[in-house]
């Protein structure tokens, strides 16, 4: 999949890309070269986490803001930090993002995160499985997992078990565990539905081929009329050959299936 990505970089440009990225939150330098489509730039959680909320918010942003509210002894609020938020991307945009990003959980490489109510994110892991990550989001909460050695870019090798380490093993566990009690009183909330007109581009879709229609059943033929049955002689006793043991073959082991890399 990564190969449609890196075509697709090279017709928007990655100029676009760096562009983008800045406006929906991601603060660190970034190179406009087209390997940037396939994480090849370091950028911290928190920048992560803000991009990813840029999505969660129909693509308005609002920087992180550490305080709320300064109150004095008396609990009076004598100062509160406003922070108005910028459109940087179309609603519509977003909200296709969005839609894609739900499939990441309910059926391809982050089904790990899956937290019962509609939840969108992303899976990510690095060359030689240096930094994994799953970032995600419900319509009132964005989080965003990393892990790897603070000290180097390090293989993630044999960790807890797991022989290599993705973004859909332990972060999308990490997400699942701490967001079921992060929106255990959150209402449910549902994503918007996005408009997909004009968005559609390409040869249309072949029409499906039709189906082979199953030949009818041949009708079955009368059965003769039974005869008489003429007396048969009394067999005669004769020993019976008990069959030989068949020896039945090893049960296969039981396979276990991992999610593909991202």
């Amino acid at each position: 999949m990564n190969t449609v990505f890196a075509q697709l970089v090279t017709l928007v440009g990655p100029d676009a890309v760096v562009n983008v990225a800045h406006r929906m939150g991601i603060r660190s330098p970034l190179h406009a070269v087209c390997s940037i489509t396939l994480g090849t730039q370091a950028v911290t959680p928190l920048e992560m986490t803000d991009g990813f909320a840029t999505l969660a918010a129909r693509g308005v942003r609002h920087w992180t803001t550490p305080i709320h509210g300064v109150q004095n002894a008396n609990k009076h609020l004598i100062d509160r930090t406003t922070t108005r938020g910028k459109q940087v991307i179309a609603t519509n945009d977003a909200d296709l993002v969005t839609y894609a990003l739900q499939g990441v959980i309910s059926y391809e490489t982050g089904t790990n995160a899956s937290i019962g109510r509609p939840a969108a994110g992303k899976t990510g892991t690095a060359q030689n499985y240096v930094d994994a990550w799953f970032c995600g989001y419900v319509p009132q909460l964005v989080t965003c997992v990393w892990i790897g050695y603070p000290k180097g870019e390090i293989p993630m090798l044999g960790v807890e078990g797991y022989a290599t380490m993705f973004g859909g093993d332990i972060p999308a566990l990490i997400w699942h565990d701490f967001m079921l009690k992060a929106t255990a009183r959150m209402k449910v909330e549902t994503f918007p539905t996005p408009s997909f007109a004009g968005y559609s581009v390409g040869a249309p879709m072949p029409p499906p081929l039709p189906t082979p229609s199953r030949s009818p059943k041949p009708s079955p033929s009368p059965s003769p009329s039974p005869s008489s049955p003429s007396p048969l002689p009394s067999p005669t006793p004769s020993a019976t050959v008990p069959p030989s043991p068949t020896v039945s073959p090893p049960a296969s082991p039981l396979a276990v299936r991992r999610s593909g890399p991202g």
